[in-house]
């Protein structure tokens, strides 16, 4: 039996996304119907959220979960999102994860 080395260091999750195919992370988060809204509420990222939705809902209208963990932003950009949720035919979701505050600028 030939010995195996047994990896001293866990790489972060970070460093082993950056090797991993693109295509293929998209594909799962498609496949998974989940939507991960993080950090403030901004033009990034309302356009990542919402072409996101629109992606899923264009492809079936399965629900899709999102998931949030946001200290809030822009009031029109969180208009947007929701606006986005009450457009398409999939059920939205969502669960707050860590907190959700409301959009203030």
């Amino acid at each position: 039996m030939k010995d195996k080395k047994v990896p001293t260091e866990v790489q972060p999750i970070k460093e082993v996304a950056e090797k991993m195919d693109s295509k293929f992370l998209v594909d799962l988060t498609i496949k998974s119907r989940k939507v991960y809204l993080q950090g403030v509420i901004d033009e990034g990222t309302v356009k990542s959220v919402t072409e996101e939705l629109m992606l899923m809902d264009s492809i079936n209208h399965d629900p899709i979960t999102l998931f949030i963990n946001s200290p809030g932003g822009l009031v029109t950009g969180t208009l947007s999102i929701i606006d986005t949720m009450e457009l398409i035919k999939s059920e939205v979701h969502t669960v707050v994860v860590g907190h959700a505050c409301s959009g203030l600028h």
